[in-house]
């Protein structure tokens, strides 16, 4: 069955309930008197459960302001090891493998130095886990040549990418959440560096946490996805943004004004987050309103307009 003839199917379970007043459709978006109610939505019990309809109330509290920023993890800088040949030479054996577990003092490949016979061991400064190797066997190495490099990834760092537009809004210490791309994983953490740079062709610039990676999920070059809390704003009616809908420019929220009976009320927005917004006007503390799936009553409100227009 097609996705049209489900939407149709669920339009038949919502019954329009118009109620004329004065002869004519007067303003009924902002009328909550049952006397002068006019162009309603009514929907039955077995049409809320079928359409997935829920209604809640809308609260006053704190709002807090957030931010969606993706980045990626990269390892912890000051716990990474780029290491060199002493002297030039030749190599005459690798001891490790990229991705490999290594010691501090831990051999990684034995060069035999140019122009003689003597031998010296590559090792690593500290222990941690081979994140590059550019190097095998017979290779001339100069002492420039990067041959390894070793992370310490119990700990790695996520860059997150700010849009120039909030760069002096977010600081050292807001909180941040960091979510893997399998949407599984998640990390609460605070930002622990604010980059005073702004990049010139992407025009954003750069905030890093310091991440937990005990478990190992947080693997470099992993992309991930934030959300930033930046501010809070107290004593605010919000509901959430998914209850919104636009009706000839204007923003409405469906309220419920009698069980199984709906208006379309104008709304005025303000701040807003990934979930939420605030309301400034149009809807009082504890009104209860449509949050999901309300565009099913707003396809079946313009479509009771528009037949009484003919």
């Amino acid at each position: 069955m097609t996705s049209n003839w489900i939407f149709i199917i669920l339009l038949g379970l919502v019954q329009p309930a118009v109620i004329m007043a004065g002869g004519g459709h007067g303003e009924h978006l902002n009328d909550h008197d049952h006397g002068e109610e006019d162009g309603l939505v009514r929907i039955t019990d077995v049409g809320m459960e079928v359409s997935n309809i829920e209604l809640e109330k809308a609260e006053t509290g704190t709002m807090n302001l957030s931010l969606e920023a993706n980045g990626y993890v990269i390892p912890n800088r000051y716990e990474t090891s780029q290491i060199h040949a002493r002297f030039p030479g030749v190599v005459k054996s690798v001891l490790v493998q990229l991705g490999e577990k290594v010691k501090k003092g831990q051999r990684l490949a034995v060069v035999q130095a140019n122009g003689s016979e003597a031998n010296f061991s590559v090792i690593s400064g500290f222990s941690g886990t081979v994140t590059t190797k550019d190097v095998v066997r017979g290779q001339f190495v100069s002492v420039e040549h990067i041959m390894f490099t070793v992370s310490n990834l119990n700990k790695v760092w996520v860059h997150l990418s700010i849009p120039e537009s909030h760069t002096g809004k977010v600081k050292k210490g807001h909180h941040a959440k960091i979510i893997d791309w399998t949407g599984k994983n998640i990390f609460h953490g605070k930002i622990s560096f604010v980059s005073s740079t702004i990049y010139k062709d992407s025009q954003s610039s750069m905030v890093r946490l310091e991440v937990d990676n005990a478990n190992g999920v947080w693997r470099p070059g992993l992309f991930v996805k934030s959300t930033i809390i930046y501010d809070s704003i107290e004593n605010v009616v919000t509901v959430k943004k998914s209850s919104l809908q636009n009706m000839d420019g204007r923003t409405i929220v469906f309220i419920e004004i009698d069980e199984g009976v709906f208006q379309p009320q104008n709304v005025e927005t303000g701040s807003r987050n990934s979930e939420l917004v605030e309301i400034v006007s149009g809807l009082k503390p504890g009104e209860r309103y449509v949050s999901k799936n309300s565009y099913i009553l707003k396809a079946d409100f313009l479509k009771s307009e528009a037949s009484h227009e003919h």
